[in-house]
């Protein structure tokens, strides 16, 4: 099994976008899990471009963690080539998703070797 799908099961991320500046590419990687909502995903990603995202970021405090209902999304930049979101489901208080937003950031900015 590859480290992004094991990472994935591990954390409980449904969607897992990795946007590549250097290629200007939008990587998806979908678990067979659905998330509760898709607005989120549509708004953050299929909505929007490699450059609005680049944009986006440039005076955000990260990992940026958004919420509709029960669905969450977690936005790590790893290093100055990526962008990565993590969509999945959670029933965490503010406080709790907070602090698992920080970890996963963590972790991501290790697989990356930052």
């Amino acid at each position: 099994m590859n480290k992004k799908i094991e990472f994935m099961k591990e954390n409980k991320i449904i969607i897992f976008v990795e946007i590549d500046f250097l290629d200007n590419m939008i990587h998806i990687e979908k678990s067979d899990q659905s998330l509760e909502a898709y607005d989120l995903f549509q708004q953050l990603i299929l909505y929007s471009d490699i450059r609005s995202c680049k944009e986006y970021i440039k005076d955000q405090i990260l990992p940026r963690i958004w919420s509709q209902g029960n669905t969450h999304c977690i936005l790590c930049k790893p290093n100055e080539m990526k962008l990565i979101y993590l969509f999945y489901n959670s029933h965490l208080s503010i406080t709790e998703n907070y602090f698992f937003a920080k970890e996963i950031n963590k972790q991501i900015n290790i697989a990356y070797n930052v």
